[in-house]
């Protein structure tokens, strides 16, 4: 009775994993374009901070201003939870630009990281990072998902 109740317990976890990743995939593909501008800032400020390569002063980040570049980033803005962390103790400011952008049917956007000191006013570092968001469908994915 034990193992068949592990059996059950092992087949429902399986099915709960993949019901999540068929989700997540589905979602990654139809979520509206701010939800997926989110999801790729996030998961590329926290590759930035896990490569070592920043400089000590994005760690130093007292206040940021958020600056949309365009009338659809503006929207974007208002529902965005940004993945910016500050330090209270800090003696750095960061303007952060986001600009989206279309080129031949892919869609993207631009951040635009400019810290300066909050005492000078001195630019200490400028970082840019372009994020794709949504490329056009091939023939064959027009096909299956029509």
């Amino acid at each position: 009775m034990t193992r068949l109740r592990f059996e059950f317990l092992f087949i429902g976890a399986a099915v709960a994993a993949f019901a999540y990743l068929l989700l997540n995939a589905w979602s990654v593909r139809n979520a509206p374009l701010w939800k997926r501008f989110e999801q790729r800032w996030t998961a590329d400020v926290a590759l930035m901070q896990d490569s070592g390569k920043l400089p000590l002063a994005w760690f130093d980040v007292k206040e940021y201003a958020l600056i949309g570049g365009t009338p659809e980033t503006r929207g974007w803005l208002k529902l965005v939870h940004p993945p910016i962390t500050t330090n209270p103790q800090g003696k750095h400011r960061m303007d952060v630009l986001i600009v989206g952008w279309e080129e031949s049917g892919k869609r993207g956007a631009l951040v635009q990281y400019n810290i300066e000191d909050l005492v000078t006013k001195n630019t200490v570092r400028e970082i840019g990072r372009t994020l794709i968001l949504s490329v056009p469908p091939t023939a064959l994915e027009e096909w299956m998902f029509k």
